[in-house]
């Protein structure tokens, strides 16, 4: 069952893993149970279900079936979105009003507020604006939107600052209003809200890959604010500006490379062509080749110097798969024949 928070609305929706709606939890309003304009939903590892109650300045817990089981954070939280959990049961929280990150833990079954990371309210490195989105890696790092700063930074659990990527602007690795994350693998994968795009980046900060396009129609993104994982290698986007759930599936595939003008029999000459499909469809961000030295980006490559050429080829989609290198050989013969002649008399 996938949970949306229907934050206009001041709901939560439920739907089935096709797609089907299946009824909502937590209606509008401020009493225990009910919510305002959340902004984040989380489904815990006991099945449970966590909601940003974002509009009255909380959490809530629900079962499974929608039946209110605890509110968490009344008086210490201001305006809480994006959340996780680690498989250690504790909850982390992006409290986006307060500038920081809320620890909470459970004790007996009841959620309670533990500490907090961050170094205050600022643009220096551990400090926050606004922080809308978390992620956790394993039980070890945390990455954190910093949406007001316009950048991502990621945390040690126990609140040490290691490392800040990006800042305002829309070329590749820049940020305008990051408003979710989600870790796959090592890596973590950005809702770049306000360039209606997706960026995914190494363990260290390095971009891999983006996915964009300011529009409605299927495929393209539309101020993307909430990522998530399903089975399946899926992400699940929530978009604002589009109002709807996407689905993209995970390119897992790396391109495949041909080569062509391979003579079979030596020659004075071969010029070798490349060409590289994606099985996937993300696209081909580059094709390599390597003959005798330093790999280079792949063009017609022309052999007419006399002996054995090994010719290694591979290429790369936009998504960072990248192929096993294949190799060809050419042997170029440009040494005239020697003959000897006799002559009988």
């Amino acid at each position: 069952v996938t949970y949306v928070a229907d934050t206009q609305n001041s709901r939560v929706l439920r739907y089935s893993a096709t797609g089907s709606y299946l009824g909502s939890i937590a209606e509008s309003g401020t009493a225990a149970g009910s919510v305002l304009k959340p902004a984040g939903v989380l489904v815990l590892l006991d099945g449970s279900v966590m909601v940003a109650d974002t509009g009255n300045n909380r959490l809530q817990r629900f079962a499974s079936d929608g039946a209110y089981l605890q509110t968490i954070g009344a008086g210490q939280l201001s305006g809480p979105r994006g959340m996780d959990e680690s498989v250690l049961d504790t909850l982390y929280v992006a409290d986006t009003g307060n500038n920081r990150v809320a620890v909470f833990t459970p004790v007996d079954g009841v959620y309670t507020y533990a500490s907090q990371l961050g170094l205050g309210t600022g643009a220096g490195d551990g400090q926050f604006s606004a922080p809308r989105g978390v992620a956790l890696v394993g039980t070890n790092y945390l990455w954190v939107a910093d949406t007001g700063n316009h950048r991502i930074q990621k945390f040690n659990t126990s609140g040490t600052f290691l490392v800040k990527v990006g800042s305002k602007g829309s070329a590749p690795g820049l940020f305008n209003v990051p408003s979710g994350v989600m870790t796959e693998d090592n890596d973590v994968v950005v809702a770049d809200t306000a360039n209606h795009r997706i960026q995914r980046f190494d363990a260290q900060g390095n971009l891999i890959a983006t996915f964009d396009g300011s529009d409605t129609i299927a495929g393209s993104m539309n101020a993307p604010v909430a990522l998530s994982a399903a089975p399946g290698d899926r992400t699940l986007v929530l978009e604002r500006g589009g109002c709807r759930v996407q689905v993209l599936v995970r390119d897992n595939v790396a391109p495949v490379t041909t080569v062509s003008g391979v003579p079979a029999t030596p020659v004075r000459e071969a010029t070798l062509t490349f060409s590289a499909v994606d099985p996937d469809g993300s696209g081909i961000a580059a094709t390599y080749i390597r003959e005798g030295g330093v790999a280079r980006l792949a063009a017609p490559l022309v052999l007419n110097t006399e002996g054995i050429h090994t010719v290694s080829y591979w290429s790369v989609d936009v998504i960072g798969n990248t192929e096993s290198e294949e190799t060809t050989q050419v042997t170029i013969d440009r040494t005239p024949p020697v003959g000897a002649f006799q002559v009988a008399g």
